[in-house]
């Protein structure tokens, strides 16, 4: 889970308060649905739930960059094996959620085909926001690029002026 303090710096939540979000997120889904509750009443914990999934496998992801550069160690006092086999855990309980969650979709009083709809919208909104994620990354990497270039126009346009006016004063006055 992201949370961002006053001065909009993005502040990661641990693995286990993530994990923890979607248990709550899954369990209001499962309570609204067994109340009989309409679809667009279920779409905003449903959202709940995949966000705090997706905050978790970021965390997660991140947790192991830090272990790679061996922060850890600073960190977190767990063991190797205790946290690979939280992380299996906690994957493992994730997918079963979301097989619940298409049982729940696909048998519920709720539109065919409505879970296969989400599925196809979320794979097409994820490839659009990594093709947005890359275009930034591309552009940032081309005004670098132009600056270095701009900053050695300069500087070889600064040492020609310079060459100039040395050979000027250094010209024969007739």
């Amino acid at each position: 889970m992201l949370v961002y303090n006053e001065n909009t710096e993005i502040i990661l939540i641990d693995p286990i308060t993530a994990f923890a979000a979607a248990s709550a997120a899954f369990k209001g889904i499962k309570t609204l649905v067994s109340a009989g509750r309409e679809v667009e009443d279920v779409t905003r914990q449903i959202g709940k739930w995949f966000g705090a999934v997706s905050d978790y496998q970021f965390a997660a992801a991140e947790k192991k960059k830090a272990n790679d550069k061996g922060i850890k160690k600073f960190l977190a006092p767990q063991s190797v094996e205790q946290e690979a086999l939280d992380y299996v855990m906690n994957k493992k309980k994730l997918a079963e959620m979301e097989k619940e969650l298409k049982n729940l979709l696909t048998w519920g009083n709720y539109p065919s085909g409505i879970y296969n709809d989400m599925i196809i919208a979320r794979r097409r909104i994820k490839k659009e926001r990594e093709q947005a994620i890359h275009r930034r990354e591309r552009a940032k990497r081309e005004m670098i690029s132009y600056a270095i270039y701009g900053t050695i126009l300069v500087v070889m346009l600064g040492l020609m002026w310079w060459m100039v006016g040395l050979v000027i004063d250094m010209w024969p006055k007739s």
